[in-house]
């Protein structure tokens, strides 16, 4: 077997897709801890690409009324819609049909039996896509957690407020 160009492509893709689902469940993470101040990162570990996704999903459906993180919602709900075709595209190639013969190799859609191709040119466009799909992640899905820290602290300041003069006034706020 020798490696050639397309085998070397599909494998810097593969780096870069690692690299993406480390950034996503890194932005799961941060939006969780806000919530769930004992979660640890390594919780993380065995949530599948599909279910970090949908849950970054939820996230910001939940955070959508928030109106002072609406840049931050559309980028990363526009990246989460880039993330289904990405993984579709490697999960093909990487749970293929496999035919070995005096040929070559030979993948094949695992559902389908379509013929599929690992092409240097068609990986490193992929992993343009996955680098730069990957920077907004951690760009726009930092700001938001940040924002909804942020968010979270100025409530629960408000909140203590409120109830000080609840207690000042007796039972009445104002």
């Amino acid at each position: 077997m020798t490696l050639d160009e397309n085998a070397a492509a599909f494998g810097l893709f593969h780096l870069a897709f690692a690299n993406l689902q480390q950034q996503l469940a890194r932005v799961v993470f941060e939006l969780r801890l806000v919530e769930e101040p004992n979660l640890r990162f390594d919780e993380m570990s065995h949530l599948k690409f599909a279910s970090l996704r949908n849950e970054l999903k939820a996230h910001l459906k939940k955070l959508k009324r928030h109106s002072s993180m609406s840049m931050e919602i559309q980028f990363l709900q526009k990246t989460c819609s880039e993330l289904g075709p990405l993984a579709q595209w490697r999960n093909e190639r990487a749970h293929p049909r496999v035919r070995m013969d005096e040929n070559g190799i030979a993948i094949f859609d695992w559902r389908t039996g379509k013929p599929l191709g690992i092409h240097r040119d068609e990986c490193v466009k992929k992993i343009h896509e996955t680098i730069r799909v990957t920077v907004d992640l951690e760009v726009y899905g930092s700001s938001l957690a940040r924002q909804f820290r942020n968010q979270r602290k100025i409530d629960a300041m408000i909140e203590e407020i409120f109830k000080t003069l609840e207690d000042i006034n007796g039972g009445s706020p104002l």
